[in-house]
């Protein structure tokens, strides 16, 4: 599935955090915290690939619980998740990324309140929202963890 030309050209991010992002993507695990407007998000840096993924996965795993396997089986042939050689790495590749993607993202909500309260959330996080950031993950009780 082939997409259409990006007309926009991404505002560019801080240049060490696109280095790690660059990172993630080679399989690095790279744990960050960011603020946005809505407030501080913390998680490991991945590829659009696992962001696309993981997020097909999920789809498909709840509607075929739903009875609606048919619909599952159209959105896993639309991402290319089963097809060769089109994977979504490749999908997307020279197509301007407007986000950033976590895995095991959670949001800070004023003192040690994290959501969710486990692990396993993915995330896209637009990068022109991103106003600063840290390396390492903010944890229930406050301490960084890589």
């Amino acid at each position: 599935m082939a997409l259409p030309e990006a007309s926009a050209t991404v505002e560019p991010i801080d240049s060490t955090l696109d280095l790690l992002t660059r990172f993630a993507s080679g399989g690095l695990s790279i744990g960050v915290t960011l603020a946005i407007p809505t407030g501080l998000v913390s998680g490991h840096l991945i590829p659009r690939s696992a962001y696309l993924r993981v997020t097909v996965d999920l789809l498909n795993d709840g509607l075929a619980k739903g009875g609606l396997r048919e619909l599952g089986a159209t959105l896993q042939e639309i991402s290319g998740a089963d097809t060769e050689p089109e994977s979504p790495a490749e999908m997307f590749e020279g197509v301007p990324d407007p986000f950033l993607y976590l895995e095991d993202a959670r949001y800070l909500l004023g003192g040690p309140t994290m959501v969710p309260a486990h692990v396993g959330l993915v995330l896209k996080v637009r990068k022109s929202q991103i106003a600063s950031w840290s390396l390492g993950c903010l944890t229930p009780e406050g301490a960084p963890r890589a």
